[in-house]
């Protein structure tokens, strides 16, 4: 059903393209994704008409007359975000041209036409916009303006126009054609980090300016702030990526979270079914979330524990707790407080006896072995739900060393900057490269954490394809690993790793080639490329000459750079 969410909204404008200067009035159409969470408003009975079949989508009504050409004043501009999966409609001709000329927002058309004063019969169209949500609701009912205004959700930024009321003689049009679907790729938005503090090499700082030491970490990049729903029945919803994901994993219902819940690989296949046949949270369709699903739920905020410590007090998270259920590692049933890894459906292409995983507790993805000395490893689960397009790239390359991913609305340079460096050297050779204007631009950005996994291609590694994990639109420079093999670098973001012993000094990376670690003597890929772990910010790898940490994990702190915007 979610290929057809978001590509109806951006190809029917091609599809049926109404002549909106040809009618005195016409109706518009209100259309709410339940899933989505989003408003659609259209004047086009084909568009209406393929929507209303989907069973997502919810026909609310004709909520006002929109005017032709010969009517109206002026045009109400109609643009699309692909990568907030969001419409916007302003009769603001400024407004709609500096959004168009941004890297957010594309002007779709002309949506039909309104009035700034009001004429005889005329009624006002309010506007509301809600912070969390990231969109904007639009109603001709001043009851329903009022009751939304100051709510907590939305707030009223006043009269966007006016235009006709709806009335029964209004005539409903017939769709001309039944509309063929145009393939197209759908759109999901790339949710922030949620990490709000600067740092140092060790500390929290105040935020640098442009020019200064440190200038360009996450923390000074805003995007989609996380924004979920408790829908009151075991269920939470994602605002952003239109996921619904089952609010705890406790398994055995039992109403608390320990090693009882978590299950082994065979019995992950098995859960989401026995989900579908409960019909869970009123829904038949769960399933066990992709990697990149999964890890759409992190957010930076939390603390990195030490891992011989028992203590988990102080510690966050790195889920937010206020609507998912949590625990650490059970450390009566002889866990680490550490042992939090979330299970998902992808395994790793190198060795399919490793499953990447997210660990909430310390905020990292490894490739997690399924078996182990004692017997298969077990998981927590989290099901999901909806946009199964989720994760699913779609790359454009731009001819001018630049790559746009059509479907998170992010585009990237083409090539990485081509030698490793520190952290604040990278942050540093991002802001020498918009002094630059690089490719033609000067707002690029080091990617922050989630930024950057969301061009992983967990289908390719170096052992399966011989290439780093990474679409082949893009150019990686190789190097060679502990072990003497090609291989392909880390790549630095702009999140630090915070640490519960205060000391914030490593920034995370996503391994584009093999995640390696000593272990039993000898260096091996042991997380798989596609990980994310974190480095050092400054120091000298010759002082880990054996990795760090349980498993050895490889130590670079030169780590290599690919741009975003």
């Amino acid at each position: 059903m979610m290929k057809s969410k978001l590509i109806f909204l951006t190809m029917l404008v091609i599809i049926t393209g109404q002549a909106i200067d040809s009618f005195a009035e016409v109706p518009v159409y209100r259309l709410y994704n339940t899933v989505l969470q989003v408003h659609l408003y259209s004047t086009d009975a084909n568009e209406k008409a393929v929507l209303e079949a989907d069973s997502d989508w919810n026909y609310e009504g004709v909520v006002w007359n929109g005017y032709g050409s010969d009517v109206g004043q002026y045009p109400v501009y109609r643009l699309y975000s692909p990568g907030l999966g969001k419409h916007l409609f302003t009769m603001d001709e400024n407004e709609k041209n500096v959004l168009d000329a941004g890297p957010v927002w594309q002007f779709e058309k002309i949506a039909w036409y309104a009035n700034a004063t009001p004429y005889s019969g005329d009624i006002p169209i309010y506007r509301l916009y809600s912070d969390g949500l990231k969109q904007h609701l639009y109603s001709a009912d001043e009851n329903e303006k009022n009751a939304l205004n100051g709510n907590g959700v939305w707030v009223y930024e006043g009269i966007a126009y006016y235009t006709s009321s709806a009335s029964a003689s209004t005539p409903t049009p017939v769709p001309t054609s039944t509309p063929t679907p145009v393939p197209t790729a759908d759109t999901y938005p790339v949710v922030d980090t949620d990490q709000t503090t600067c740092y140092d090499n060790q500390n929290a700082v105040n935020c640098p300016q442009a020019g200064a030491a440190f200038y360009g970490q996450d923390a000074q990049h805003t995007g989609n702030a996380p924004s979920f729903t408790d829908n009151g029945n075991g269920t939470v919803s994602d605002n952003n990526t239109g996921l619904m994901w089952q609010q705890s994993p406790d398994t055995d219902g039992d109403g608390d979270i320990d090693a009882a819940d978590k299950l082994t690989w065979t019995q992950i296949q098995a859960y989401s079914a026995t989900l579908n046949a409960q019909n869970f949270g009123g829904y038949s369709d769960w399933r066990v979330p992709s990697i990149k699903e999964l890890y759409s739920l992190i957010e930076f905020n939390g603390t990195d524990p030490m891992v011989e410590s028992l203590d988990t007090s102080g510690l966050i998270p790195f889920i937010d707790t206020s609507y998912f259920d949590f625990a650490y590692g059970d450390t009566s049933a002889g866990e680490r407080i550490i042992d939090s890894q979330w299970a998902t459906s992808t395994t790793y292409v190198a060795n399919s006896a490793q499953m990447f995983g997210v660990n909430f507790a310390d905020g990292r993805i490894k490739g997690y072995g399924l078996g182990g000395p004692f017997g298969s490893k077990a998981f927590f689960v989290l099901c999901v739900r909806g946009n199964t397009s989720y994760g699913v790239n779609n790359f454009t390359d731009n001819g001018d060393g630049t790559v746009s991913d059509q479907a998170t609305g992010l585009m990237w340079s083409q090539a990485d900057n081509g030698t490793g460096m520190n952290w604040l050297e990278a942050l540093a050779w991002v802001e020498q490269k918009n002094m630059e204007n690089y490719l033609g631009h000067s707002d690029w950005r080091m990617p922050n954490a989630k930024e950057l996994q969301s061009i992983v291609d967990y289908t390719r590694s170096p052992d399966t394809t011989g290439s780093a994990a990474i679409d082949p639109v893009f150019s990686v420079t190789s190097v060679t690993n502990e072990a003497g093999q090609v291989d392909y670098p880390f790549y630095w973001t702009g999140t630090t790793h915070k640490s519960s012993n205060g000391m914030n000094g490593s920034a995370v990376y996503v391994a584009f080639g093999r995640s390696m670690g000593y272990m039993n003597y000898t260096w091996t890929d042991v997380h798989g490329a596609g990980a994310q772990r974190s480095d050092p910010k400054s120091g000298d790898p010759a002082d880990f000459p054996f990795g760090r940490g349980p498993q050895g994990d490889s130590i670079h702190i030169y780590n290599y750079v690919r741009c975003v915007r």
